[in-house]
């Protein structure tokens, strides 16, 4: 059966001043230096705008995209008509890394429910057809597909995802980013307003993914931010990370917690442990990021080996020249390697996890966070030179 790529993210991609001044401690091994580029971001990738559209400023695909997800329903139904190739196998939850099996090489799965490079490219496709062949690089290219509160019915819209996955018989591959007090703001309705209905909206979303199991990447910036939160507050992340690790694992997804990578190895693998990395294949680094994939692996190396030889994932998708110094919207970068499964080594794969394209915020002459930005876009791909 095809499978699906799920990365497990922790919290959405904010960091206060406060929360900044904490990020101190990088291990310098990792040759990352901890600039503004390398903290938490006070808005990010598929971060939710304030009107509460989704990310990529869509609207709610239930809602508003009736007939490209009608499409893909009836594409499903229709495949199970058909003979079904052999399937991605996701690895299985297991304390023993070494006996997991390994990522096949069957295709990410490309959702393409208004997706935003595509609609770009062929706006451009006459009036600017070297550029409009240029952004096709970003909409032909497999994105993560997010899911938060913006999602209404849960199991409705992932199921339609993973139906749609398993037809093309691609792996999918999905972000959770709907912990409580995300944003590190309690009196703002940013995630499951309660733990038990964050644990309700894993239950439906486990039973979406059983569907067609791939990667799940959970709560980006949970665990890296979680200092802003009170001792019981950290505790109840703790248990509700733990819960989405255990329940999607069980669900037959490949899970990776996110890991702030300007957090000390130490501190992060203790982090990870609380938050139930033993069920999980492994943890995502770089989530809406630049840093280098050189340095990136280095940190996740020594990462790796202090949770026990767990994998890792990371985000490639906006770190081709590295970091400058920026983490909102800098200026001169690139797109890094293209999404990619390995069948060996402690990287699982380069995803991008964060839509190249999509404005950190109201900086470096960007739109507000979650807004396309066309031309921040096809700077990303004209300096990588593909």
């Amino acid at each position: 059966m095809a499978g699906v790529l799920l990365a497990v993210v922790a919290s959405p991609l904010v960091g206060s001043p406060s929360i900044r001044a904490k990020a101190t401690n990088i291990l310098a091994a990792t040759g990352v230096p901890l600039t503004a580029t390398t903290m938490p971001k006070e808005t990010g990738q598929n971060d939710v705008p304030a009107d509460s559209n989704p990310p990529n400023n869509q609207q709610t695909p239930d809602a508003s995209q009736p007939e490209t997800e009608a499409a893909e329903q009836e594409a499903a139904e229709a495949s199970t008509q058909a003979e079904v190739s052999p399937e991605f196998m996701p690895r299985a939850a297991s304390t023993n890394i070494a006996t997991a099996s390994r990522f096949a090489t069957t295709p990410l799965y490309a959702y393409s429910e208004a997706d935003p490079a595509t609609a770009q490219a062929e706006a451009w496709r006459t009036t600017r057809p070297a550029d409009a062949a240029r952004m096709d690089v970003i909409a032909k290219a497999p994105k993560m597909r997010w899911l938060g509160d913006w999602n209404g019915d849960i199991y409705t819209s992932a199921a339609r995802y993973h139906n749609a996955a398993k037809a093309a018989n691609k792996t999918s591959q999905i972000v959770t980013y709907n912990i409580p007090i995300r944003h590190c703001d309690p009196n703002a309705n940013h995630g499951a307003p309660s733990a038990a209905a964050y644990k309700a909206w894993i239950d439906d979303l486990a039973r979406a993914v059983e569907i067609h199991p791939g990667i799940v990447v959970v709560e980006p910036d949970a665990l890296g931010i979680i200092d802003c939160l009170s001792a019981n507050k950290q505790q109840e992340r703790y248990d509700l990370i733990r819960y989405a690790s255990k329940t999607l694992a069980a669900a037959g997804a490949a899970v990776y917690i996110d890991a702030s990578y300007w957090v000390d190895v130490d501190e992060m693998a203790s982090r990870l442990r609380r938050a139930g990395v033993e069920y999980a294949a492994g943890f995502s680094i770089n989530v809406a990021n630049y840093v280098d994939t050189d340095s990136l692996k280095a940190y996740g190396n020594k990462l790796s080996r202090a949770t026990g030889g767990k994998h890792f994932v990371i985000d490639t998708g906006r770190n081709g020249s590295g970091t400058n110094g920026e983490w909102c919207n800098a200026p001169g970068r690139s797109l890094g390697a293209q999404p990619q499964l390995f069948s060996s080594g402690l990287v699982d794969a380069y995803l991008w996890i964060k839509y190249p394209g999509e404005s950190d915020g109201t900086c470096n002459g960007g739109p507000d966070p979650g807004q396309w930005w066309a031309e921040y876009a096809l700077g990303l791909v004209t300096r990588a030179g593909y």
